[in-house]
Order: C-alpha cells, then structure tokens, then sequence
C-alpha cells in the first residue's frame, strides 16, 4: 500500500505495464471484441465526419434526390457507429468489473496474510475504503490504458485522415497545436494523479468518523458530543467534496 505521490513516470509506467501483463492474457477474447468495437467505432467517426463533406456538395448542386440518398448514409452511419460505441461500452464496463473484482479479491487475500500490526496502524474503515478503491482503480487504469486511450488515437487517426483530404493546409497549421495540447494535459494529469492519492485518505477518515459514532453511540450520548462529533464528519464531508471538485 505505497504512497502513491511517491511514484515517479517510471514507477507508473512499470505498474502500468504489469497490469497489461496480469490481466489482458486471461481475457484476450473480451479484449479482441472491444478492439473490432473500437475500430468500428473510430472508423465510422471518420465517416461521419466525411459525409458532412458529401452534404455540403450536395447543397451546392441543389440536387434533391442526391439529398435524400444523403441524409440515408448520415443516418446509416450514425446509427452503425452509435452500436459500436455502446458495444464498446458495454464490453469496458464487463473488463473494468472483471478486473476491479479479480484485484480486491487478490488485495484481501494479501491483507489477510499480514501480521496484526499492520491493521492496528489504521482504522478498519481505512483499510476497507483503500480495499475498494485500488481494486476499482486497477480496473480504471486498465480501460484507460486498454479502451479509452486506444478508442480516441484510432478515433484521432480517422478524423485526421479526413482532416488531410479536405485541407492539408489547415490540417498542418492545426497541427502545430499538438505539442501544446499535450503539455495541457500532462499538468490535468498530475494534478488528477496528486487530488486521488489525497482522496484516498479522506474516504478512509469519512468512514472511519462516521463508523465509530455510530459504534460509539452510547459514548457520543453519555458525554454529550453530538454535536462535536457532527461537526467532525462534516467537516470530512466537506473535504473529500472539495478534492472531488478538484479532480473534476
């Protein structure tokens, strides 16, 4: 259970690459629908994008029944490349669950093998809330790494395509922009990464607060500290929505 603000670029990558290596080989089916999904839905992105070129020609011809015939592929296309989106979808949701349930289980087991004092170190809420949330990180990373990050470069490379046969020019002075945007989004990233690891001590402190006054109730109400002990779980209410509101 590494402090994950200690990890470095190459830290992440290894941890990235084993995940690749732990878990795609034993759902290499589920994987090879998603990549026919991605494809499709990638390459019926571009198509859509293409046959916006096809309308504007035929509202400069003024041909009506060209309209018609038009209109037809728009909707064919869309239609063809929501049911690959949703497919595709629906496949990340099965390898996101399977993959999150497959590293809690793992992450138990480990956590049961331990010696006492590394559960006295932390409340079991603590420990429980880190339980959840690795194990439904593991499963993120991997769609990310897998899914989402594969899905938008082929989507990239379709639109680009499309971009180049209709104004090279344009395309190479837009494209300009790329180092940029890259910059962009490795700060977001970092700043994700930071608010994350934060988030996963304040879930720990929300339940932990929250559990023992509900275990300790005839202690909250003999001493009379409702109100001090309201004060503390709103208090770590109000934390964990601010790095919530950070993170989005």
């Amino acid at each position: 259970m590494a402090d994950h603000s200690t990890l470095t670029t190459s830290d992440t990558i290894a941890v990235a690459k084993r995940l690749v290596r732990e878990t795609l080989p034993r759902r290499w089916k589920l994987y090879a629908l998603s990549i026919i999904c991605m494809v499709g839905t990638a390459a019926f992105t571009g198509a859509l994008a293409f046959s916006k070129l096809i309308v504007n020609d035929v509202f400069v011809d003024d041909d009506a029944s060209a309209a018609i015939n038009v209109a037809l592929l728009v909707i064919a296309v869309s239609f063809a490349k929501s049911g690959f989106s949703y497919a595709n979808s629906v496949i990340a949701t099965l390898f996101d669950r399977s993959i999150s349930a497959d590293y809690q289980k793992r992450l138990f087991r480990k956590m049961m093998m331990l010696d006492v004092t590394f559960f006295a170190s932390e409340h079991a809420s603590a420990h429980a809330a880190k339980l959840k949330l690795f194990g439904t990180a593991s499963g993120k990373a991997m769609i990310g790494i897998c899914n989402k990050m594969s899905t938008d470069m082929l989507t990239l490379i379709a639109l680009f395509a499309v971009m180049l046969f209709q104004d090279p020019i344009m395309t190479a002075a837009c494209s300009l922009m790329i180092p940029i945007i890259f910059w962009f989004v490795a700060r977001l990233s970092k700043g994700v990464r930071d608010a994350a690891a934060a988030e996963t001590a304040l879930t720990g402190g929300f339940f932990a607060i929250g559990s023992e006054a509900m275990q300790g109730i005839k202690t909250v109400k003999s001493f009379q500290l409702e109100k001090k002990t309201i004060s503390r779980f709103e208090n770590a209410v109000d934390l964990m929505q601010q790095k919530l509101f950070g993170i989005a």
